[in-house]
């Protein structure tokens, strides 16, 4: 089970938090080429409700994917929720130390907050 982490900027100017799992989360990509996140722990129930298909037969297709979500310093949302033009994407992982992705100043912090 991934472990949930807060990530926190001390900057009290900033103060900027964003919570998650910096180990990542497996992905699909669907027929039309949009990328669709599989939710865990039930990858496989979602994978089928999705596409009619299993993991494994996803993954013969190369349809499968294990990366970190992405994240929007300008609008603080998911790469999945972001409208931003430009977004200003940061990853959690390796986010410890640093520097806050919103105001630059403050050395990120993070500290576990749970299980997924």
């Amino acid at each position: 089970m991934p472990l949930i982490y807060t990530y926190k900027c001390p900057n009290p100017d900033c103060g900027f938090t964003v919570k998650g799992n910096d180990s990542g989360a497996m992905f699909v990509k669907m027929a039309d080429g949009r990328e669709e996140i599989l939710a865990h722990p039930l990858e496989e129930s979602d994978a089928k409700q999705k596409t009619g298909k299993t993991i494994k037969q996803l993954s013969a297709e190369k349809r499968i994917s294990f990366r970190p979500l992405k994240h929007c310093a300008r609008c603080r949302r998911d790469e999945f929720d972001c409208k931003c033009p430009d977004p200003k994407w940061f990853s959690l992982k390796g986010l410890e130390g640093k520097p806050c992705p919103v105001c630059g100043q403050g050395k990120m912090t993070r500290k576990m907050t749970g299980i997924s």
